[in-house]
């Protein structure tokens, strides 16, 4: 379905259009992004840290367009193995580096969700498009 949305919109028009689609690196799950240390501090683990860094990477080399207000989120995750995950747990970590990179100004602008496995494809493609204000 969203593999359907990358060719149905050429590069100029996502401006136009208030959305972008951006091809990311498969994300640590949402239980593995916080680590407590011995002294009890809670750290962000270096594995989220590091996919954080080529996420933004990623983004700024793809000069991707913000999407500014109410949002919806598509993404589209193919298994990095045979293992069963919940694909819920990949949603948390997408949506606070498309903030920290400026694609969202806040993720709790963010409308609606959907995402799904696929089989084939880029490891996570995420569609962010702007829709009307409730």
């Amino acid at each position: 379905m969203f593999n359907e949305l990358v060719n149905e919109y050429p590069d100029q028009g996502r401006k136009r259009l208030g959305k972008t689609i951006i091809e990311l690196p498969y994300p640590p799950s949402v239980n593995r992004i916080w680590r407590v240390g011995k002294n009890k501090r809670v750290y962000k683990d270096p594995a989220y840290t590091k996919w954080i860094e080529v996420c933004q990477y990623m983004i700024f080399a793809k000069k991707a367009v913000p999407v500014l207000g109410n949002y919806r989120l598509l993404i589209e995750a193919k298994k990095p193995d045979k293992r069963k995950r919940d694909i819920d747990n990949i949603i948390k970590a997408i949506s606070d580096v498309l903030e920290t990179c400026g694609i969202v100004e806040n993720d709790c602008y963010c409308q609606e969700v959907t995402a799904r496995w696929v089989k084939d494809g880029p490891e996570l493609l995420i569609v962010v498009e702007k829709v009307d204000d409730l």
